[in-house]
């Protein structure tokens, strides 16, 4: 499950229209384009109200096989959280940019949520 790296509070009032329960650490896409974390300790029911953070540097799991060089921008699949590069292909949006390598062997990768600008 993705978790806070960095914390930098620029948030955003959302929404859980996903038509799932969202629990704290669910990387999220605001209706902004924004990609952001879910905190706190209580889970958000289906259009449930709820602040994410858009400005927080995460820790994600990565795809096996997959290496991503800092800089790279990162996509990540709802369902699974799991993040990787390429062009997401729906439902994947990206997230942000690697802030830091992470080889194939690794098995998460550092990324600043929106370091690309909007997700959309």
């Amino acid at each position: 499950m993705p978790r806070v790296k960095d914390d930098h509070s620029n948030q955003r009032v959302w929404t859980n229209g996903t038509g799932a329960v969202a629990t704290s650490g669910t990387i999220v896409k605001h209706t902004d384009g924004m990609a952001g974390i879910v905190e706190g300790l209580h889970e958000v029911p289906v259009n449930g109200r709820r602040t994410i953070d858009v400005g927080a540097t995460v820790i994600v799991e990565k795809a096996s096989g997959v290496a991503i060089t800092a800089g790279t921008k990162v996509k990540i699949t709802p369902s699974t959280q799991v993040a990787s590069t390429g062009a997401p292909t729906d439902p994947e949006f990206y997230i942000g940019t690697a802030t830091d390598t992470a080889a194939i062997g690794t098995t998460e990768v550092s990324v600043a949520l929106n370091g690309q600008g909007p997700t959309t």
